[in-house]
């Protein structure tokens, strides 16, 4: 490395040589902490026949937080029964100067209930009596014991806190602040939880009364619902009958008074009275799975008039509200279904399926179906939803959302 300590922002080459090989064909590769790390082309030199010997150089521009990185120069040759190997701590290069503090996230977006790592990083300071302590909405958190490094009589401190995300954290923060008698008064850094937050979205959709045409055909207007996601950046397209993609234009999304965002899009089709169509929403999130929902119209459900029974739907829950930990029962009945063939589906969030019971039973001519649900309550589930869905031969007769948040005690609906 250089001879002189430097300080941060500049660059600062680092030399590596390494030899004696019996031929040419060898590989230089330059690592800072563990990730590969672009050089200049390595030179290869031969002091006598089928002898040789290679040098590297490598420009590193140096960050405060280099204080902990190190360079690593790492050369393979078939002569060698494994690499050969030379790391440099950057602190023996890096000048201390006046102290400073960083704070990182994760590098991607993460969904809630799950633990992130946030790493805090201060220094150089003259002694080690300092004092690092994590705050969240400026309330203290617990997180790992600090640990101390000594670099040329200068101290560093690192420290790390793991933060588990929840839907309200959009308006959240998390801050490190370190205390020193070097120190007029404390660092400090802030990061909000909203940088690192990925909310997954709630789908839902619904129909609205189709126009008759001529030829056999109507016109319906489908509208999916994409409710409370996080950030706002989401990708829209609908599917038909597996194949076919109508890719329109998306309309902007909508804040809602959580700091969530939700959308709406109306698809218009014409569709075949006699033949069942299916139509699908399909939503990408950053590196998410797709989230997609599914709804088939046929001759039954949409021609109304010609041939098909008023089906008769009713969903209910429970009159009380109830704390979280525990769980409430949903309630859906039908009658004057012309066949047994009904499939009730409930869903939790789009994605969690329930202990459910469905009975189906003769009425007279008809069938009627009874469904039952246990939905488990939590305390984040202010957001949360059911969705109840009803199918008869593979056409969606029924399907409505239910919010949550009006059973969970100590919520008021907005």
């Amino acid at each position: 490395g250089p001879e002189q300590r430097t300080t941060t922002s500049n660059s600062v080459p680092f030399t590596c040589t390494a030899g004696l090989f019996s031929s040419r064909n060898l590989n230089v590769n330059w690592l800072k902490d563990n990730n590969k790390y672009l050089a200049q082309a390595p030179q290869l030199e031969s002091i006598s026949k089928d002898v040789y010997y290679v040098t590297s150089k490598a420009w590193v521009s140096l960050a405060k937080q280099d204080i902990f990185s190190q360079i690593t120069c790492e050369v393979t040759h078939a002569d060698l029964d494994e690499p050969l190997k030379m790391t440099m701590n950057l602190s023996q290069v890096l000048l201390a100067g006046k102290p400073f503090i960083s704070l990182k996230g994760p590098e991607q977006r993460t969904t809630t209930s799950n633990l992130v790592p946030f790493n805090c990083t201060a220094g150089p300071f003259s002694s080690q009596n300092l004092s690092l302590d994590w705050l969240k909405e400026n309330n203290n958190y617990l997180a790992s014991a600090p640990q101390l490094y000594i670099s040329s009589d200068a101290h560093y401190v690192t420290s790390k806190a793991r933060v588990s995300l929840t839907k309200e954290d959009i308006f959240s923060q998390i801050t490190c602040e370190v205390t020193h008698a070097d120190l007029d008064e404390p660092l400090k850094m802030t990061m909000n939880l909203s940088q690192v937050l990925l909310v997954i979205p709630t789908l839902e959709i619904t129909t609205e009364p189709p126009e008759i045409h001529d030829h056999g055909h109507q016109r319906v207007n489908l509208t999916c619902h994409v409710n409370h996601f996080y950030p706002q950046n989401v990708e829209l397209l609908w599917i038909k009958n597996n194949g076919k993609i109508l890719t329109l234009e998306v309309p902007q999304a909508t804040r809602n008074s959580d700091g969530t965002y939700s959308l709406n899009h109306t698809l218009q089709e014409d569709v075949t009275l006699n033949e069942n169509t299916q139509f699908s929403c399909c939503v990408f999130q950053y590196d998410q799975n797709p989230l997609l929902i599914n709804i088939t119209l046929g001759a039954q459900v949409l021609h109304k008039g010609r041939g098909m029974r008023d089906y008769s739907n009713h969903l209910e829950g429970p009159l009380q509200r109830s704390s979280a930990g525990t769980s409430i029962q949903l309630k859906y009945s039908s009658s004057k279904l012309p066949t047994q063939h009904v499939t009730v589906t409930w869903l939790k969030n789009n994605h969690s399926h329930l202990q459910t019971q469905t009975n189906v039973f003769t009425s007279g001519n008809t069938y009627s179906v009874t469904s039952s649900v246990l939905v488990p309550l939590e305390s984040d589930d202010i957001l949360s939803s059911v969705l109840c869905r009803v199918e008869h031969k593979f056409s969606v007769i029924f399907q409505k959302v239910i919010n949550l948040d009006q059973y969970l005690s100590g919520c008021t609906n907005a």
